[in-house]
Formats: C-alpha cells, sequence, structure tokens
C-alpha cells in the first residue's frame, strides 16, 4: 500500500511538468538527445534551459534527466528549491538506473537540507550503491563514512581501500581523507611525508582545508623542511577559501612569529575565524583565541576588527 501511495504521489508530480515539456512523443532517439542538451545547458551554467529540457525525457523514466531535475529542487537551480521534490526525482532516477542519482541523493541524506533531517544509515546505503554501480566520486564519499564510523560502524581498512581506488580512477578530492590516515597512522603506517604530497596534491585542486592542513606541516616541518613564508602564503589561500580554521593558524603563526604580522592582523584572523566558524569549531577556536583577544586593548579591538571586515571586502 505503501508503495502504491507513493508511485500515485510520483505520478502526480510528473504530471505538474507535462504542461512544460513540447507537444508530441519524442522517439528515443529525440529523448537522449535533449537529455543530452539538458546536461549540456546545466554545465554552461543556463539552468532554466536545462531544467526546461530535462522535462520530457524525465517523464519518459530517462533517469539521467531525472537526476537533473532532482539537482534543480535540491540546489534551487532554474527551479524553486523543493528538497521534497528533490527527493522524488532522485528516487525516481534511482529506479531508473542511475549511479548519479544515488550518489547525488545520498550526499543529501548525509548533510541534510532546509527542514529535511539527515539520514546518514541511508546514505551510507547509496553510496553503496554508487559505488556497486562504479561511480568513482561515490568511493570517497563511502570511503568518508566508513573512516569516520558514519552511518554504521567505523571500517577504516575499507575506507583506506576506497580512497585508493578513488586516486587510481582520478579522484584526488580522496587525497585529503587519505593523507588524515597516513598523518594519523590508522589503518596503514603514519607517514608525514606521504601526508604533505597529498595534502599538497588535494591544495593543487582548490581544497581549502587541505590548503590548511599544508600551511601547517611547512609551519611545522612535517613531512618537509620548515617554510615559514609558505606556510602564511597557504594559510592566505585558504582563508580565501573560506577555511575559519586558516585565520586560527594565521593567528597562532603571528602570536609564535611577530616578524610574520602586527598585533591587529594576529587578533584580526582571529576575529575572522570566530565569524566564519561552523558550530562544531566554534570551541576550539574560541579557546585558542580568546586569551589573545583578552589581551586587546579598546583601540587595537577597533582596529583588529576593520582587518576582519577587510578580509570579508569583496
Amino acid at each position: 500500500m505503501l508503495h502504491y501511495l507513493r508511485a500515485f504521489i510520483l505520478q502526480v508530480v510528473l504530471g505538474l511538468y507535462c504542461f512544460a515539456a513540447p507537444s508530441g512523443v519524442l522517439a528515443q532517439t529525440d529523448i537522449e538527445a535533449q537529455t543530452e542538451a539538458a546536461r549540456a545547458a546545466y554545465i554552461a551554467g543556463d539552468y532554466v534551459t536545462a531544467m526546461d529540457l530535462a522535462v520530457e525525457p524525465a517523464n519518459a523514466g530517462i533517469g539521467a534527466a531525472q537526476n537533473i531535475l532532482g539537482i534543480g529542487y535540491n540546489m534551487g537551480q532554474g527551479l524553486e528549491q523543493d528538497i521534497e521534490l528533490a527527493v522524488l526525482w532522485f528516487e525516481s532516477a534511482i529506479e531508473n538506473g542511475s549511479a548519479k542519482a544515488a550518489h547525488n541523493l545520498g550526499t543529501l541524506m548525509r548533510d541534510g537540507g532546509p527542514g529535511f533531517a539527515a539520514n546518514p544509515v541511508r546514505a551510507r546505503s547509496l553510496f553503496e550503491q554508487a559505488v556497486a554501480q562504479d561511480f568513482t566520486p561515490a568511493l570517497t564519499a563511502l570511503g568518508y563514512m566508513y573512516d569516520h564510523g558514519l552511518g554504521g560502524p567505523a571500517l577504516s581498512a575499507e575506507a583506506n581501500a576506497l580512497f585508493v581506488r578513488a586516486l587510481a580512477a582520478g579522484d584526488v578530492a580522496a587525497s585529503e581523507p587519505l593523507a588524515h590516515q597516513y598523518l594519523e597512522g590508522r589503518f596503514v603506517a603514519q607517514d608525514d611525508t606521504i601526508a604533505r604530497a597529498l595534502f599538497a596534491d588535494s591544495a593543487a585542486i582548490g581544497d581549502a582545508q587541505s590548503t590548511n592542513n599544508l600551511g601547517i606541516m611547512n609551519e611545522l616541518g612535517r613531512g618537509g623542511p620548515v617554510d615559514l613564508n609558505r606556510a602564511r602564503q597557504l594559510y592566505l589561500q585558504s582563508v580565501s577559501g573560506g577555511q575559519a580554521r586558516a585565520g586560527l593558524s594565521l593567528a597562532t603563526l603571528i602570536y609564535d612569529n611577530p616578524e610574520m604580522g602586527s598585533r591587529e592582523e594576529q587578533y584580526g584572523y582571529c576575529f575572522w575565524a570566530l565569524r566564519h566558524a561552523d558550530p562544531s569549531n566554534q570551541e576550539p577556536i574560541s579557546g585558542a583565541c580568546q586569551p589573545m583577544i583578552d589581551a586587546l586593548n579598546a583601540k587595537q579591538a577597533q582596529a583588529a576588527g576593520f582587518f576582519a571586515d577587510a578580509l570579508d571586502a569583496p
């Protein structure tokens, strides 16, 4: 009964969009061509056109087109954001064999969304499904869940194997979590040199967290020589990428090496870090920064605040 009801609801949802599709029934080759055109429009950033083109093939049961509509509703790209509709389209796409949709719905289930609670157990299952279909980006996502015991037991050995597979398949995003395994000696032999190289690979593709971590390796001389100037440069890049912990890294670097910046800069980076930290990082950043902030007089605090404001200026 529940399955029938869900199918009925989905049919109603699909029917709502029939008015947007061109009249007539497309041949299979035309449906495939229209799906590819929708995909090309999405990649080009023309989201409205992408969603318009995806409607008819999605109604015809093409998983790739249904996935595109799921993304549109999930992200509010070309469509008004609606997480419930996004889930319905992703579910339908998964039923039609879309590994990308399994990965996308897994990501939504892992992270949650506006008015949508995270479900790590379902997320883990969806990533496993996408991996079984050889969808490379799901390797790193599933490996992270295995490594941290999200949605099920921690499986560090299996996580390591997934990260290695992902790297071999060209997914550099696996470098960051694999670097942590080497840095901490979890499942693999502890090796700072390998960790530093992996952080460098991830930083090279713009990962702000890896950029900050690579800065720390340079500052402390782990896995290679000490290079304070390089560390400062990497921290600045990470701050530009919005990484709150990089603000703390800069403040600490200047505190330990006064020649690297002024007191106003030091405290300003602390202020900036506290503004941008997510809830899980607020307490550790506050604990590290508060003694520095408490030492400020009123004039210094004002100058540090102006400096923090400037970091967010366009």
